[in-house]
């Protein structure tokens, strides 16, 4: 059951957001590199939850040698990382300034494998961040 509410979950997200930014590449420090494959937000995102997100951002725990790994807890149902309600317009405007890091796991392209245990601080992300890149979500009726 947490298996199809998690995949209706990220399939419903699709319709909102992981579009704002651009595809990590690891490559740049002044790039927006929260996407991966243009739909899902890049794994190496910060979740806030143990569950991970339903678009694909992961739970991280330090290592202990300066590296980092996923820690999703599966057993649970997944919740919509901040991003995403800002995107719905759900997230309160004084979130706007909690910064999400950002690790490089690899994955940006087909050159390198994404390594979910052992991964290296890459840099931190906003929703402020977001709107200085892509200007202000508007939420355009059909």
């Amino acid at each position: 059951m947490i298996l199809a509410v998690n995949g209706l979950l990220h399939e419903t997200g699709h319709q909102w957001g992981a579009y704002a930014g651009e595809n990590f590449t690891g490559n740049s420090s002044t790039e927006l590199g929260i996407l991966w494959g243009d739909i899902h937000f890049y794994r190496g995102l910060e979740s806030p939850y143990e569950t991970g997100t339903p678009m694909n951002s992961d739970y991280w725990l330090p290592d202990g040698d300066g590296t980092y790994y996923v820690a999703n807890v599966y057993t649970s149902t997944k919740k919509y990382h901040p991003f995403l309600l800002y995107f719905m317009g759900l997230l309160p405007e004084s979130e706007y300034d909690t910064k999400y890091k950002i690790y490089d796991a690899g994955g940006a392209d087909t050159s390198r494998d994404y390594t979910p245990e052992s991964a290296t601080l890459y840099g931190e992300v906003s929703v402020r961040d977001i709107i200085e890149f892509e200007g202000e979500r508007e939420c355009v009726p059909y």
